[in-house]
This record gives structure tokens, sequence and C-alpha cells, in this order.
């Protein structure tokens, strides 16, 4: 069944209703109530001018025909042939009568045309489509931590809960695939130490995620671990988040063409020969380094702490010298980790650190850019005990 737009524009869309073709009607009309001895003469000015008009209002005629705006041909149709029925009977001796109905034409089409420019510019609360105004902030209206994301997958909104839990800025998440972060699988994941139940709706144009936290969390097991976004010692992101957010943010850096720092740093323990690994030892003074990479990073930036002793940042919107200014804050031990290597007297701490800035000008991918990182690792500084001297028999624990 048609609607009345569909109707209107099949009775206004053909081109034989362009305004000479009617107006050729109407002078045809009025020829046999013509009298050369009434006739009205007007200098050429006067004519010349009502054509302009004429001409005008027939292209604009045109115009809504070619590009199907249908709104406007009624008015322009009316005003036009209300032009040329005020001026016809005058230059052609027909009653002075009809001018008065040309000039009621003109009238009601002028003030139809604007009520149609009018409309146009400020649509009406049911020409909007309803389903802009529920995409703009529909999460932001639920209690719970939720975001709101279209059929391609990729976030429209998230709401203040789920921005403070995921402790990132709602700017990185906007436009980015949903499933990066909550897989189409996953039913619950750990963040910030709870465990939260992922629940989805399926809306008429968007999908909504909500978290719920459990009451009381299952057992922990390897993969309960593994999904955990918070490594909890330090307050970075663990390495599985890493996986997500930094080849997400690499894709947004060449996508939008916008510059990316990213800072490697890995933090090795060198032993005295006859010194075993203290692995616990080593796990606490991590921790607290990383501790200390956390409360040097910016709340914009993302850090990470990918295990064995890297630590990952990523600085959006960050040139190169930002990025080494960045990285001169955090490759040198804190005093108090520094005092630890002195009471432990046998362990010395190196120090490594790479840079890698994305222009957004060239394709690079996730595992291109971890390799580079990985090779040009540097030394920036060894912190060695008072007392603990390098030497040939010195073992040093390397990571892969």
């Amino acid at each position: 069944m048609m609607s009345s737009q569909d109707k209107a524009r099949q009775k206004s869309g053909s081109w034989l209703s362009i305004p000479p073709i009617p107006t050729m009607m109407i002078i045809l009309a009025l020829l046999p109530f013509s009298d050369p001895s009434n006739r009205l003469y007007m200098g050429a000015t006067f004519w010349l001018f009502v054509a302009l008009i004429y001409l005008s209002i027939s292209s604009g005629y045109a115009i809504c025909l070619m590009r199907k705006v249908t709104l406007g041909l009624f008015p322009l149709q009316l005003l036009a042939q209300g032009i040329a029925l005020l001026v016809l009977p005058l230059g052609m001796g027909a009653p002075y009568g009809l001018s008065w109905v040309g000039l009621a034409m003109s009238f009601a089409g002028t003030i139809s045309l604007l009520q149609k420019v009018i409309s146009a510019l400020n649509p009406s609360d049911k020409e909007r489509p309803p389903a802009v105004e529920k995409k703009k902030g529909i999460s932001r209206e639920i209690p719970l931590p939720s975001l709101d994301i279209d059929p391609d997958g990729n976030i429209l909104s998230i709401n203040d809960d789920m921005a403070r839990l995921l402790d990132v800025n709602e700017e990185l998440l906007l436009g980015q695939s949903a499933g990066n972060i909550f897989p189409e699988d996953m039913d619950r994941v750990d963040i910030g130490g709870k465990g939260w139940q992922v629940l989805r709706k399926n809306l008429d144009e968007s999908q909504l995620i909500c978290l719920v936290e459990e009451i009381e969390s299952p057992e922990s097991s390897k993969d309960t671990k593994d999904n955990d976004m918070i490594h909890k010692p330090t307050g970075l992101y663990s390495h599985t988040y890493a996986d997500i957010m930094a080849p997400s943010e690499i894709k947004r850096s060449v996508r939008y063409r916008r510059w990316l720092s990213i800072v490697m740093i890995r933090l090795s323990f060198r032993y005295d020969g006859g010194e075993s690994a203290d692995k616990i030892w080593e796990e606490q003074i991590l921790n607290e380094y990383g501790a200390f990479v956390k409360r040097h990073t910016r709340e914009c930036d993302l850090g990470f702490f990918i295990g064995n002793g890297y630590f990952l940042i990523l600085l959006p919107e960050t040139p190169n010298a930002g990025a080494k200014v960045a990285a001169s804050k955090i490759k040198k031990l804190p005093d108090d980790i520094r005092d630890e290597f002195e009471e432990k007297g046998s362990v010395s701490a190196v120090i490594f650190t790479s840079l890698y800035h994305c222009s957004g000008n060239e394709k690079v991918d996730y595992h291109t850019v971890m390799k580079q990182l990985e090779e040009n690792l540097t030394e920036e500084e060894e912190f060695s005990p008072v007392g603990n001297t390098n030497t040939p028999n010195q073992k040093t624990e390397s990571h892969p």
C-alpha cells in the first residue's frame, strides 16, 4: 500500500507539469476574451522584470523535480501561474478581474512556499527519526555499567559507570568494536577484583550490554584469571587487556591518521654467580615498580603489565618527543625500590626501554610493532647495590 508521500510524488513528479506548460494553457484560454483596444502598455523593463521572476520560479520547480523534492512543487506552481494570470490579462486586454484572481493565487503560493521552507528548516518531533534520540543516550539511562553498540558491533555510547569501571576515557572507546572488550561468547568478566555478569539486550537498531555485579564470585580458575582486565597488584591493565586494546589503538591511529606513541619497558634482574633466582622477591619488586609506573602514567594514557618484567604504555595523540619525556620519568628505579636492592645485596636491576611512534600514515599491525619494540630494547640503567660488582660469573635473569 502506497504512503501519502508516494502518492504525492506520483501526482506531482512529472516534467509535463513544469510552469510554462500550464501557462500556455492559460494563454489559450484567454485568447477568446482578449481585446487589443483594452491592452495596457507598460515598458519593456516591467515585462523583463516579470519574465525574470517567472523564469526563477520555473527553474526552482525544475530543480525540485530533479532532486525529487516534492514538498515545494505545489507552492511554486501556484506562485508561477498566479503571476502569469496577474499580468497576462493586462497585456492581452482580457477582463481585468482575472488579474485579481492571479494576485490572490500569487499571495497564496508565496505563503505556502514560506511555510514549506520553515517546516523543512525546523522539522517537527513527529518527523524526526525516533531511533536517533534513542541511540544518543540509551546507555546513560541504565543504572548499571552499560554501553550501546550498533548492528556492526561498534560502540555508540557508554555511560559514566562503565567508563569508571574500565578506568578509560569514553572517547577512546567510542567507535571501537565492542567485541574487543566483551566477545560474543563472554558471559562474565572480572573487573576491579569483582565478578560481573555480562547481559545483552537486542533493541530495534542496536544492542545494549550491561554488567551486573555477582553477589558471590565463583571459585577462581585459570579462565577467570585470564579474563581480569586489571593487574591488581600494580593497578595497570593486564596482558589480556593489552592484547585487546593495543591492536585496537594501532588500528585507530592508522584509520584516523593520528599520532600514537608506545613505550616498552623491561625490568631484569642480575644475580651473583652462585645466587639462585628468588622468584617471590622478584614478583614483589615488579609489582612495586608497576605501581610506580601507574602513578606516573597520565589519565589519557594506557599502561599495561605484560608479565615477565615487561611493561607497555600507549600514549594517544602524543609525538615522539612527548614519549621520550614520559619514558624518562619511569626508566629509573625509585628510591624505595633501590633500598630493597641494597637490603638484598646480591641482585642488580637492569632497565631496558624502547619507543615506537606511529604517525598514522604508515600501515602497521600489533605484532609488527611489538616485534620492533622488543628488538629495539636498549639498556638505560643498571643499579647494583654497594659492594656488588659485575663479575664474569654474574648470572642474568632473562625473560622471553
